[in-house]
């Protein structure tokens, strides 16, 4: 057997020779010029110049963080134990594990052996932990979750913002993540789809209709005075807040699946229950309208496959509002065909 030589393999993404010009020195060369994307441009334009080059005295503790602002801190532990004060943070902004999406630590073992070998590490054989986060029991990963945001909520000042990433397709995982927020002391206030999973990726190319998109949700203290209250229609709030930014994903050329369209609707039912300020109803609410979402979503596909993802932006128009009066009669207990 030929011995594999990782430094002259061209082939492949993950080949060492490809990752050091595409990854390495291109990560080099932002750090000493950062740029920015160019709105309003051509694919991929970016502009540079102003930024000051990332470089920084690192700091050993917080404290020691706070007597050098130039000074960055960079911690590794338990995210629900950290030594930053109270009320001392104004934005926290996180990436979650979607709950049982990616096996982070299980992908983290395989890199962890390989480099264990050359730079002994440690003596240990994984990096797994019974407190990570990541976990395959819906009830196990609310509860660590929670702990992490009540951690966040700690350190965050009033009037903070806490952001993070989400989207799952089960409702387990959407129990979940509001159960965190709300039990963690936290409104969800606004959510915003983005482009996230690359078109490539093998749980897209095998899902009947894939997600593409991440949700950011911006979160605030349950306890602050000026909170959004209920609307009157708390479904057709969410489903025209939703209808409008599928519309403009649209127009900025990014195309939305069936599941997508779940995934931003999820986000703006979020909101809207949590303006109910009643945890009970909240998980009524969002348990029934998640499976008239489901519902319709498997109806269209059953009846006409994935209709919505190369849609127009009128064909998508009137998806949603065959959503609407379908979730609409649902709701008033009618029974409706999607």
């Amino acid at each position: 057997m030929r011995p594999y030589n990782y430094k002259t393999i061209s082939k492949s993404s993950g080949a060492f020779s490809c990752l050091y010009h595409s990854r390495i020195e291109r990560a080099l060369q932002y750090k000493a010029n950062p740029t920015e994307v160019v709105i309003d441009s051509y694919p991929g334009a970016k502009t540079g110049g102003f930024n000051r080059p990332l470089a920084a005295p690192i700091a050993a503790s917080y404290r020691e963080f706070q007597s050098d602002q130039d000074s960055v801190y960079i911690s590794q532990g338990d995210s629900a134990c950290t030594d930053i004060p109270d009320d001392s943070v104004d934005v926290v902004v996180s990436d979650p594990p979607f709950f049982d999406n990616v096996h982070y630590s299980q992908l983290a073992d395989f890199f962890y052996y390989w480099l264990n070998q050359v730079l002994n590490l440690s003596q240990l054989d994984s990096t797994r932990c019974s407190a990570e986060v990541q976990d395959t029991d819906a009830s196990l990963f609310a509860s660590k979750l929670t702990s992490v945001f009540a951690e966040c909520r700690r350190v965050l000042k009033t009037g903070g913002l806490f952001v993070f990433s989400y989207h799952h397709a089960r409702h387990d995982g959407w129990t979940a993540v509001h159960r965190a927020i709300r039990h963690s002391g936290f409104v969800c206030t606004r959510s915003y789809p983005i482009k996230a999973e690359m078109s490539v990726s093998m749980p897209l190319q095998q899902a009947k209709s894939p997600i593409h998109l991440d949700l950011i949700l911006v979160c605030r203290k349950s306890s602050e005075p000026d909170l959004p209250a209920a609307s009157g229609d708390s479904l057709q709030s969410a489903i025209e807040t939703a209808s409008t930014q599928v519309s403009m994903l649209k127009c900025a050329g990014i195309d939305v699946s069936l599941a997508d369209a779940k995934v931003i609707l999820m986000g703006q039912l979020l909101c809207e229950a949590h303006k109910f300020c009643c945890l009970d109803r909240e998980e009524t609410f969002l348990e029934q309208r998640e499976q008239d979402v489901d519902s319709y979503v498997a109806g269209i596909l059953s009846s006409k496959g994935e209709v919505l993802y190369a849609a127009t932006q009128s064909r998508q128009l009137m998806l949603f509002e065959g959503m609407a009066t379908y979730l609409a009669n649902k709701s008033a207990g009618r029974t409706v065909n999607p």
